[in-house]
This record gives structure tokens, sequence and C-alpha cells, in this order.
């Protein structure tokens, strides 16, 4: 049978369709934002809360360590056990570069890989992410690039490219800020010891073959009391920053058991002049977006799991010829302060508009979703409240019913009724013949 969908009516008249205002204008701060592309989630449940230009492909600088990191952790089993020699460090790829980040690195320096990582995610040193993509794949570098592409195309960012594992600028290098957060929280979700790592504000390297232990600091200033930018709420992830690409920061934030991550590229860097701006942008517009997220947005509970939303016509059922749907689960969203739940559309897909007994509880008839404005902000499965016996009796009278009515069934006894008066056309034709043949017989002949 065809689906067929119902709008269940449990708005309020002054819904958010009467208002005439789109779902994301709910999730738009009343502040302005410089920076060129943001994308910030919720953590807990990956539900997008604020974006601009978030699919436009930019250079992503250095936040393409974090992919460096991620194909680093993978194939790293021990990364106190790997020792990795850092060999022809000031190579020709970092020639004619100025300002490049760096962790002081000398050639043939041995280090460990959890070290390199440290280098590489805090002062976002490029000979690090040189050294760790050379060693993973002996020193083939197409082959750790291939790496890298191919995690990007496993998390489904289907606008990231990469060239080179530190960031330096190409153009054929890009990604977005909505592929840059899939990255950033798989490597978050994924690797504990990558989130301890990029929430460090400064660690103590140990001494290698070539200089004694010293400290290295985060260039994340978020993470840093004295930085002018501290946000205590912060743990990580990563800086960048190039001409062609501007300021970039992809960041975490937790607070009152609520966690958020954003990714913010082409942040204003210089004027017109070509002088950079005293004001770091990117942190000041990143501490922004969490003080509005943390100040003004809370999960509310839309639908519980008992609540019954819909319901199937049964056919032949034993005892009722109907069966209640209900959600399979809680659902919840984070929603601003002064948007009521009831302010959110619900609209109900029925698998079928009438099922055949028997039904199981639990069984999945149909689906749910979500809805602000038109746009869909979360599903769930419609089940079975109850299970629902067959009428056996009722069964059989409509398979034969469906039996007698089918065309191959009308189609084979007008054949047989056919057949039948044929063949008593037959025997009538054929008896006359032998009456005749017995009346022939019987005259005498003169």
């Amino acid at each position: 049978m065809k689906k067929k969908t119902f709008i269940i009516s449990f708005l309020l008249i002054f819904s958010l369709f009467c208002t005439g205002l789109s779902a994301s204008a709910f999730y738009t701060p009343s502040f302005a934002l410089d920076s060129e592309a943001i994308c910030m989630i919720n953590m807990d449940t990956g539900m997008v809360v604020f974006e601009k230009n978030s699919t436009v492909r930019r250079s992503p600088a250095s936040l393409t360590k974090i992919m460096t990191a991620i194909i680093a952790l993978e194939l790293t089993p021990d990364l106190d056990e790997e020792k990795v020699t850092c060999k022809d460090i000031y190579s020709a790829e970092f020639q004619g570069w100025t300002g490049l980040s760096h962790a002081w690195i000398s050639n043939g320096e041995i280090m460990t890989m959890r070290s390199l990582l440290y280098c590489m995610m805090l002062p976002s040193a490029n000979e690090a992410a040189a050294s760790v993509a050379d060693h993973i794949t002996d020193g083939d570098r197409p082959a750790f690039i291939r790496l890298m592409n191919q995690k990007a195309e496993d998390l489904g960012c289907t606008d990231t490219h990469f060239v080179n594992p530190h960031g330096l600028y190409d153009e054929n290098q890009y990604t977005t800020a909505r592929d840059m957060v899939i990255i950033a929280k798989y490597a978050m979700d994924t690797y504990p010891v990558l989130r301890e790592i990029v929430s460090t504000q400064s660690y103590l390297l140990p001494a290698t073959n070539k200089r004694g232990e010293g400290w290295i600091s985060n260039s994340n200033k978020l993470l840093s009391p004295t930085g002018g930018y501290y946000y205590e709420y912060a743990c990580g992830v990563k800086t960048g920053t190039l001409p062609q690409a501007g300021r970039c920061l992809v960041s975490m934030a937790t607070k009152g058991g609520y966690s958020y991550m954003i990714a913010l590229l082409g942040g204003p860097y210089k004027d017109e002049n070509g002088v950079n701006y005293p004001t770091r942008y990117d942190m000041q517009e990143t501490i922004k977006l969490y003080n509005w997220a943390f100040s003004s947005l809370d999960v509310r509970q839309i639908i519980e799991s008992g609540e019954t939303v819909a319901q199937v016509n049964v056919s032949h059922a034993s005892g009722k010829d109907i069966v209640r749907l209900v959600p399979n689960s809680d659902f919840t969203l984070l929603l601003p302060d002064d948007v009521e739940p009831s302010n959110v559309q619900r609209v109900v897909t029925l698998t079928e508009e009438t099922i055949d007994a028997p039904v199981k509880k639990g069984e999945v008839l149909g689906y749910m979703t979500f809805q602000l404005q038109g746009q869909e902000v979360g599903r769930v499965n419609l089940v079975a409240a109850e299970s629902v016996e067959r009428n056996n009796v009722l069964y059989y009278l409509e398979v034969a019913k469906e039996i007698v009515t089918s065309a191959s069934f009308l189609v084979t006894s007008g054949i047989l009724g056919l057949l039948i008066v044929v063949y008593i056309i037959y025997n009538i034709i054929m008896n006359k013949k032998r009456r005749r043949m017995k009346q022939l017989s019987r005259r005498k002949p003169f």
C-alpha cells in the first residue's frame, strides 16, 4: 500500500509556522561575527546550532594537523615506544616561508611519537608534522596524504582535500567549517590521549639525543590564563594562521553538562596595509559564541517514549482492529530559552495505512520527524504499543476471497467453464450421432 503522511496537530496557535520565523533564526546570536566561515555543534547530540558559510571551501592552515594526528594515532600502538628519527627537517618544502611555527627540532633528533604529537599540536610545529608523516609511511609522503584523504572520505567529509600534513598553503588543500567539525569531533571522541594533548597549556618535553628537557606552550590562547583570551571552560583543540587562510581555530568547551565544538575559519588577520590586527578575533568570536550557547540554549524534552502519537488499522485481528503507535525512545532537543517544545512540529509517516495481523509489540510501523519551520531537526521510530493476534477464521476467509476474486482464478474458471461447455456440446453432438446410427442399423433391407 502507498505510504501516507499524517501531520499531527500538537502545535499551539502561536507555533513557528505562524510566526514566519525560520529555524535558523532561533539559532542566530544577536551579535555580529566577522569570521568568514563558522560551524558550531552540540557535542552530545551532534546537532548544528549555528552556521555561517559552513560549506564554503577554505584553506585549513594548521588545522590540517588534526588529521595528521588522527593517522598517527591509528597507526601507532604505543606512543612512548615508537621512536622517530627526524630527518631533513628544514627541507625544500619549508624554504621561502616566513614566520613558520616550529619546536626547534634538529636534524637527526630522536623523539617519541608522543613528544612529536605535543610539538605538532601545541606550538604547531611544522617540522614535527612532516616528521610524523614521513615516519608513518617510511618517507613515502604521497602514501601518507592518501591516508589523510581516505580518512576524510570515510568520515563523510565531502569538501576536504589534503596535499600536505602540516597545513602550509596550497591551492589544492582545502576544507570547510562543517568538515572540520566532523574531523575534530571524531578525533576528540575517538582518542582520549589526543583530547589530553590539545587541552594542555604547556608541556615539558623529555630530553633527547640533541637537547635536554624543555617546555613548549600551546598556541591556543583560550587555555592560557595570561594570554588575554582565557576561557575556563575550553579544552582544546587547534589553531591555524596563514595570510591566505586568516585566523583559524577549532575549539571545544564544556559547562554545566553541555559540550560544544566550534570550527572557525577565515578570522580577521591583517588590515588593508598588511598589518596584523591587535585583536585575536578568532578567539574573541569563539568566546562570544560559547557564552551565547551556554546562557541561552537548553535541552528540552519534546516527546516521551510511551506517548501515543498515531494508530494503524489492523486487518484479520482478534479482538481489536487498530494498534497504537508510540515513539521507541524519548526525544530531546537543544532549544533557545524563548522557544517552547510545543513549537516543534511533529510529522508522522506510516509504513502502511493498514497492516495484517499478527502485530508484535515493539514492531516498527513508521517514524516521526521533528521540524522547526519545515527544517528537520530529528526523528524517532514509531513502534506498536501492544501485540495484536490474528483471527484465523477471518484470515482464511480473506485468503479464500482473494483467491476467488483474483484474475488468475477468474481466467482459470473461465477456461474451465468453456471446456465444460465444449464438452457438453460435444456430448450432445455425439449422442445425436449415435442415435442416428442406431436408427439406420435397425432398418431392414428390401
